[in-house]
This record gives C-alpha cells, structure tokens and sequence, in this order.
C-alpha cells in the first residue's frame, strides 16, 4: 500500500510538472567582471592594440562595427536597430544581420543565431561571438587567453587597405574611455536595521533504506544578507528533517570608512579565514576579526592566492586560470570552497569561477590579478590586522563540521599583524607579526617577518625572513625566502630560493640544522597552428631540497594544456627523486578535462595514472550532462578504481528543472549504487525592494540593488514632487556601461540588480530610451556603492530641454559674411554649459538646453579681436512655452588693422 502511495505521489508530481506552462530561459548577461581589453592582430600587422571586448563560455565578445571595419568590409552597423547590412569580398557576397528576428543571411542563405553564441547590444554597439564571425566570413580567429589576444588568419584574400584606415580607427577606438566616467559619489545612508534579502533551497530526496522501504528525508540551506547595527551580515543555515540546523555561520563586515584617518578602511567579524604567511602559516578557518585598509584583491603572498567563498549545498565550482581548467568541486554541507595555493603568473591573471546548481542555475564570476599588484603606492601606509580562533562555527551550539579536517581540530588562536609602506614607485616595504600555537602542550609561539617588494623593467623581486621569537630557541631560527620572476618574449620565468635554520612553523617541519630549497619554473606557449594543432601551454618546474645529513631529494613537474573547440585539456606529470636529477623514484600524472563537447554537452573529468617506476592507470572519473531537451537534462556520474582496491561508484540521472519568473522547479529522477532515487528541488529568491516582498527565481544574496525612479523635473530641483512631476515609464539604465534589462513600470520605478557590493558602480539614464526627444537626464548620471541588504531608491530627474540657433557673420568689405567661429553658452551661474562651431554658412546650433537663463557668447580667444560692442553677449531664456528659439543671429566687426607709418 505504501509503495501504491508513494507510485501515486510521483505520477501527481510528473502531471504537476506537465500542466505548468515553461517560462523562455533568461536572456545572456554578461558579467561585468568579464570586460577585457585586447590585442587584435592579422599575420604581422596589427589591427587593435586595445580593443575591447568580453570574456563569454571560453571565448570573447568582440564589437561588429570595429571588426568590420578593420576587415574593410562594408558592413553598416546600426546597434540603434539592432542590424547590419552590406557585403564583404565582392558585392554579390551580402550578409544582413537582424538582432530582433534573431536571422543572419549569409550570401543568400538564412542562418539563425544559436543561443549559446551570443550576439548583443552591449556599450552602443553590436557584440558578437568571435566564433560566429568564422561561420558568417572566411575566417580562422584564434584567442588567445594567455596574451588576451585575437589573431585573424583568413581564408581567403581581404582587401585591406592599411596604414590610414586601420590607424584611423584605432584612434578613434582610444578615445572610448577604459576607465569609467568620472560621476559624482552619491553616499548611501548605512541603515542600523533592513529586511534581509534571502536565497532558498529545498530538496525531497526519496529512497529506499536496507530493507527496501522508501522513506523521503528533506534538506534545506538558506543565504541571507542584512545589515544590522549599521553593519553588513551574512548569514548561512542548513540542516534536513534529522537535524534543522547542521551548519550555521554569520560574518559581520563594514566595507569601508569616510572617515580622513580612517580613509579605505574595513572589518570584518565572524567566521572567515585567517591570512597566510610565507613560511608561518597557511590560511585557516575560524571565528576571528580583521582590520585593514588594503583593498580587498590584493593577494596575501606575492605569487599566490587563495579563492574561497560560499555557495548552496549540493553545487558544483569549476575553476579556470586563464582559459585552462584547474580544479573542480562539489560543494558539501558546509556551503563552503576554498581553491588553495593557487600560483599567480607573471602579467594579467584572470580566474573564472563557474558555478552550476542542481535546478540548472548558473553562476559566473572574474577576478583579475597581476603580479606586483602588491606594490604600494609611495608614500601609502597599509595595515591588516586579523585575530581568528580556529574551531567550530561562531553559532557555538551548532554542531561543527566533522567533514572539514581544520574545524575538527583543538580550537586555537591565532594573531596576525601586517604593515606595507610604499617607499617609492619602485620599492614597497613589508612587516608582518604572526603568534599561533604549533601544538596543544606547548606555548603560542611569536614570528616576525620582515621583507621588500621592488620591480625593475619587467622584473619583479621578493624577499622575506622569518624568525621565531623563541628563548628556548637558538637565536639563529629563521626562515628566508629570495623570489623573483620576469617574462623574456613569451617566455616566463620563475625563481625562488628558500633557507632555513633550526626553524619550525606550521607551513615548515623542525631542522636540525638547515633546509636548503631551490624552486624553478619555466612558462610558455607551443604554438602549432602551422600544422593545424590548437596552441599548447607548458609549464616545468623543479623542486631540489637539501637537509643536513638527508639525502637529496627533487620534485619535478610537467604541465601542459590546451582547449580544443570549447574543452580544457590539462596533463599534469610529477616526479621525484632522491638519487639524482636524471632518476625518477615514483612518477605521478593525471589529465584534468573540462568543458563543452558540444552546444548541449558539458564534460569534465580526471584519469590518474603512475608513469614510474611502471606504468598503470589508477582512477577515472566523469562527469557529464546533456540537454536533451529544452528543460531536461541527463547526466552520468562514474568514479572507477581502475586497480580494483575500492568498489566502482556511478550514477545515471534524469531531470526536469522548470525555470519560472519567481522560482525554479526541479525532479531528478536518478540511480547509483544504493539503487533508485528520486529528488524534488525548489530554489527561489526573497527579498524586500521598495516596500514590496519580491520573490525572483535568480539569487538575491551578495550583491546590491537599487530602485532608480525616473520623472519629469518640472522645478528643476532634483527633488522629486508628486502633485507636480510625472513619473516616466520605459526608461532604461546603464550600468557602467552595460545597459541593464530592467524598464521603469508606471510608477517610474526600475530594479537594478546584480550590483557590486565591493566597488563603484556608475549609473545613468539611456538618452535614447525617453519618449520624448527633448527631454533630457538632468544630471549625468551617479556613482555608488550599494549596502548589503539594503534596496534604496535613487531619483533620475529628467528635464524639458530646447534648442537655440542662428548664424554668425563678421563685417567685411561692407557687407556680412558668414563665418566659422566657436560659440559658447553660458548659465545663469556663469558656467559655461554647451561650446559649438558655426558650420561654414554661419549657422549654429545648441541642442537641448534646459529651462533657464542663458547668454551667447563668442569664445574669449576672438574678444580681442572685435570691437566691444560687436563682442556683447546675447541674452536668451528657454521656457516651456517657447522650446524652440531660431534666428538668434550675431554680427561681428573686428577691430580695424593699425597700419605704422615707416619713414625711410
């Protein structure tokens, strides 16, 4: 009868999931992170030493009107319209392109735009997918995320007429401004209390136990995000019906002062991780407290970073350095990852975070790091100072995490102090205080370390020693380390050496006497596209360590990697030794892939193996899910002890995932080695935005949203009067520079999401999207930083604008002639709003000019040539009524020549 049940409950939830209608699948959004600038190049010449563009599914981005234009093809981009038409080659080769029809006709042939390669108004232009340009023209584009560069190899011969054009457009490409307009701070007011912003996830899974009888056991986790006592919080539970809470943990944190001494300066409070020191300590989880001024992407070491951060049960991460697939995850019950001791390579180091939930959520996020990125400005005093307690979560009566091996250790305190002085642009000075406790009976332990950044050329050098302030010691414990790497052409090279006497930390093991190691390591590209082969990245690096009275011993390591149409190939051989270079004891390798197979096919994976002393495969394990449908998905789990010491793992799974406006539906319907199983997932979004419970079926938590109102100013005075102003519907917002899917609704009212918590973001109203063409935003836009939990509204005033013109004439050989000559309108304030040239007949014209006072004047370097009362500036005023002012004509008369008389 229970079994009759429980065939009756999934038959209900099968027709649930039929009857609902399927909400489309999100527009693509680009992530703002992911704006890169690029070097463009074909064969030898180069096309763009800085064009931009966006990182997008292993690929990029480019601008359609740069492109062809570069090509000299004469394609017309209308990014206003959304199209593109013209031919390239030969005249009776025609491409047409229509965004809002989603139609590309490529040389008479109708070709659709696939989703997963996207084509979008972005910035005032077209953005492409660079691999659509090879489907739509003769060409092979090859980028390269290693040199953040496009290289074009065409197919056939491109008419490109170089030095003028090429150079032409280049310039004109610069004066788009890579940084972001300089918009006026709008500070938010910290608010002692809000309502939280919340993501929820559920999930039923129903299986049977020992005795085949099925039973349903529910999980459940939840972010939120709130600021209490004018602080940010966030806040993370889980737990199932066994045990309401498993995990919990909170984080207090202010992202920074404006206080002048307290300029640039944040904390944070709760569960965090501790800093890492060379030598001392590595980072640690715990309960602690941090203070610093030094900004947030600044790495603890100088070649090395750790990632960590928060993500729902049950999820998986993937990380990407570069383009090259590094290491994957699932997150378990803590709701934590943490990517460790990940190297920084010389240049621009860009990290992908890719993170997919079980209900099909995607989740994309960039950070970006260079070398020397450490260097502190002359003359800036940084400061961090942390203090963190190693042990279970900061809510003491949660149960810790047994599954994470530090929490299951002896709580501990642990001390940190760091002090960086930019002693010149050159040179940066380093001082750091660590006091930790190596083990349970013995005392805390205090580390001093003391060291220089410094660059020269494209070098960059470190050094740092340690000493362990011991009494008990022998004064000569220290630990020193001499870092340095450059790039010669596309070569990279890394130096570092390292030695130690009698020292002992938590990073290094006791010496007798002295360590001894030396670290080389050695980058670069294998480019074989001559033979048609993608490029190959390689990496070798060599580890020797000598101890006194040990034998010598070395750890080498190989690693190569490549992408091939969309997947990561990574190969990674180490081998050590302790007889000689030349010998290896025990040879370890793996091949990490990870990737799209196909448009509707994403893989990844790992084969380890032993090379040496003899070879044999060790594990496989896969990972693999396919669309098969619009919202189904398969996927296939295998996890293969190809030794035979431990039993093959596997499951084979089908699922249903519904994405609606408000939430996201999923049934996964699954079978592994404990046989069938069947799970029921919900996951939706709730927050509190302009008065109003919102519920979304994207997340919430960890960022910043404002309500933008748009209305009519019809005083002028930035406030907004609802008996008197108009509240405009439709209008839209950029967001440093992306225009954002969100319209105004009838109340005027647009949500901006998906906001930086941790930097500036410039906001401003798109002229293009008001009703009226005379009305104009009345002010250029703002720049803020959102707060956690908080969703303010922000107004946009718009005004009613006009347009002033006429002509110009200078009295010459008794008559008026029209001139070119540069006019400028003044404010009632005396400022100079609006400065034009009259065309070659004189005319001119100011175009929408606010309601006010103004004065026409000539531009002060011609006063001096007319005569003062030619030279009076013209009083006019816009007014409601009267829009539109024409005909405001000036004559000038220039002051007659003095002619000396010269005797002879």
């Amino acid at each position: 009868m229970r079994e009759l049940g429980y065939s009756i409950t999934i038959i209900a939830i099968g027709f649930f999931f039929t009857i609902f209608p399927v909400h489309a699948q999100p527009e693509i959004e680009i992530n703002e992170d992911a704006f890169i600038v690029l070097v463009a190049k074909l064969g030898h010449a180069t096309l763009f030493d800085e064009l931009f563009g966006y990182l997008y599914d292993d690929s990029v981005l480019a601008p359609l009107s740069l492109i062809v234009e570069a090509l000299e093809f004469p394609i017309e981009v209308n990014p206003a319209e959304g199209l593109a038409d013209g031919w390239f080659l030969s005249e009776n080769r025609r491409f047409t392109l229509n965004l809002n029809a989603r139609e590309v006709i490529v040389e008479g042939q109708k070709l659709g735009l696939p989703k997963s390669l996207p084509a979008i108004l972005k910035d005032d232009d077209i953005f492409v997918d660079v691999r659509l340009l090879e489907q739509w023209f003769p060409l092979n584009i090859q980028f390269s995320f290693n040199e953040l560069a496009l290289y074009f190899q065409p197919q056939e011969p491109l008419p490109i007429q170089q030095r003028l054009a090429r150079k032409a457009r280049r310039e004109k490409q610069k004066k788009r401004e890579i940084k972001k307009p300089d918009l006026p701070h709008l500070a938010l007011p910290r608010r002692w209390l809000s309502w939280p912003q919340m993501d929820f996830a559920f999930d039923i899974s129903i299986q049977p136990d020992e005795k085949g009888r099925w039973s349903p056991q529910l999980n459940y986790s939840t972010t939120l995000d709130m600021s209490l006592l004018a602080l940010d919080s966030k806040w993370f539970f889980s737990g199932s019906g066994d045990a309401l809470f498993s995990t919990a943990r909170v984080d207090f944190s202010h992202p920074g002062f404006n206080v002048d001494w307290l300029e640039d300066t944040r904390f944070f409070l709760g569960d965090m991780s501790s800093p890492a020191t060379t030598h001392v300590t590595s980072a640690k989880s715990g309960i602690g407290f941090e203070w610093m001024n030094t900004p947030l992407d600044t790495p603890d070491q100088f070649d090395q970073i750790t990632l960590e951060d928060a993500l729902p049960p049950g999820w998986e991460i993937e990380l990407y350095h570069n383009g090259q697939l590094l290491d994957f995850r699932e997150i378990g019950e803590t709701g934590r990852y943490r990517f460790e001791n990940i190297d920084l390579l010389f240049g621009e180091n860009i990290f992908q975070l890719v993170a997919y939930g079980p209900q099909g959520q995607k989740r994309e996020q960039y950070k970006h790091y260079r070398i020397g990125q450490s260097m502190v400005p002359p003359g800036k005093l940084r400061y961090q100072l942390a203090l963190n307690r190693t042990g279970p979560d900061i809510i003491s009566m949660i149960s810790p995490d047994v599954s994470s091996t530090e929490e299951t250790e002896a709580p501990a305190y642990r001390y940190y102090a760091n002090l960086q002085w930019g002693a010149n642009e050159w040179l940066t000075l380093t001082g750091r205080w660590n006091r930790l406790t190596l083990h349970d009976d013995q005392p805390a332990q205090d580390f001093v370390t003391l060291g220089t950044r410094t660059f020269l050329r494209n070098t960059y050098f470190e050094w740092d020693t340690s000493w362990r302030l011991n009494p008990e010691r022998p004064t000569s414990s220290s630990a020193s380390r001499l870092h340095l790497q450059t790039q010669i052409n596309e070569i990279q090279a890394d130096l570092q050496y390292d030695y130690s006497t009698h020292f002992h930390s938590e990073t290094l093991s006791a010496a007798t006497e002295s360590v001894a190691k030396l670290v080389a390591k050695l980058r670069g590209p294998l480019d074989l596209s001559a033979i048609g082969l993608p490029t190959i990245r390689w990496e070798w690096s060599n580890e020797t360590v000598r101890r006194t009275d040990e034998p010598f011993s070395m750890n080498a390591n190989l690693r190569t990697s490549t992408n091939v149409s969309g997947l990561s190939l990574s190969n990674n051989l180490v081998w050590s030794s302790n007889k000689s270079w030349l010998s290896a004891d025990v040879a370890n390798g793996s091949l990490l892939f990870g990737g799209r197979l196909h448009q509707n096919v994403r893989a990844k994976g790992n084969l380890s193996y032993q090379a040496a002393p003899e070879f044999y495969f060790k594990t496989f394990i896969l990972d693999l899910n396919a669309r098969l449908f619009k919202d189904v998905d398969l996927a296939v789990n295998i996890s293969y002890d190809l030794l035979g010491e431990e039993k093959e793992k596997y499951s084979l799974s089908l699922s249903r995932n519904l994405h609606y406006e408000d939430f996201t539906l999923g049934m996964n319907l699954g079978y592994d080695n404990s046989g069938l199983n069947l799970d029921l997932g919900l996951s939706f979004s709730l927050g509190q935005q302009n008065g109003r419970w919102e519920m979304d079926s994207e997340r919430m938590t960890g960022q910043g949203a404002i309500v933008a109102r748009a209305f009519i100013d019809q005083h002028n005075d930035g406030q907004y009067d609802a008996e008197e102003d108009t509240l405009i519907e439709d209008v839209r917002y950029k967001v440093n520079g992306f225009e954002h899917k969100a319209r105004s609704n009838a109340q005027g009212e647009a949500l901006l999401t998906h906001l930086s918590l941790s930097r500036m973001s410039n906001i401003s109203v798109v002229p293009a999207s008001l009703p009226d063409p005379f009305l104009a935003p009345g002010h250029p836009g703002v720049a803020i930083k959102p707060n956690l939990g908080a969703v303010p509204t922000i107004d946009f005033p718009l005004i009613s604008t006009g347009e002033i013109d006429g002509s110009i004439y200078v009295w010459r050989d008794e008559k008026p002639q029209a001139i070119k000559a540069d006019l400028q309108l003044v404010d009632a304030k005396g400022k100079v709003v609006q400065e034009v040239r009259s065309a070659y007949d004189g005319f001119y014209l100011f175009s929408y000019v606010p309601m006010g006072k103004y004065e026409i004047r000539v531009a002060p370097k011609l006063v001096t040539q007319l005569e003062p009362e030619s030279a009076q500036p013209i009083q006019v005023e816009i007014k409601p009524e009267e829009e539109f002012l024409s005909g405001v004509d000036m004559l000038l008369k220039p002051i007659p020549p003095v002619i000396e008389a010269h005797r002879n």
